[in-house]
């Protein structure tokens, strides 16, 4: 009897001491499931975040511009003195357009840039033994190096176009009314030095 009872009670501790042993390795595998559970979500996160800063990084060298756009880029590339200190002198600015031509002035000489399909060909002029020369000098761009350099000034680029175009077309509009006057003048004058005869009576 007593060796019964014995026993059952060795039974009942070694099933015991089984149970506490076996609680730490499920608590364990838990652990281990619920680590890797956020690994696989930090990893979704940073990828998802990588896909999206690709995304917006493609997005900005896939922008378009236009002809007028790569054209002031262009002469931009080739003043290379910043696009503050354009802006700064675009009050003596003039820009005209003709097809896929385009010159920009500040009073004096003239830069003419033609838009091709990917480049860009500024002629301007250049210093020579007598002066300044007429268009004696080019050089090409391409328009994706123009894009990467200049296109986060597509606001400004805009602003300066339609700014040079309004002092162009003033200028343009001074010098016809200048003209329109002078001619005016003209024959004016002219009808003053005639001298007209009517049914026999001469008129000056």
């Amino acid at each position: 009897m007593k060796k019964t009872l014995l026993l059952g009670t060795l039974t009942v501790v070694a099933l015991g001491l089984t149970a506490c042993g076996s609680t730490p390795s499920g608590h364990q595998k838990t652990s281990s499931a619920s680590s890797s559970t956020k690994q696989a979500q930090t990893s979704s996160s940073q990828t998802s975040k990588a896909t999206s800063t690709s995304s917006a990084s493609s997005s900005s060298q896939q922008q378009t511009y236009t002809d007028a756009e790569y054209a002031l880029m262009a002469y931009e590339k080739l003043d290379g003195q910043g696009m503050a200190n354009l802006h700064s002198n675009s009050d003596r600015m003039n820009w005209y357009q003709k097809d896929n031509k385009f010159s920009v002035d500040f009073g004096g000489h003239s830069t003419t840039m033609t838009v091709n399909n990917n480049d860009i060909l500024v002629a301007y002029d250049s210093a020579t033994s007598n002066g300044m020369g007429e268009k004696n000098a080019s050089v090409n761009y391409t328009k994706a190096e123009l894009a990467k350099e200049y296109g986060q000034y597509k606001d400004t680029l805009d602003q300066l176009i339609a700014t040079g175009t309004m002092h162009a077309q003033q200028r343009d509009g001074a010098g016809s009314t200048s003209s329109a006057s002078s001619s005016s003048a003209s024959v004016s004058q002219e009808a003053l030095n005639k001298t007209y005869t009517i049914m026999g009576h001469t008129f000056n």
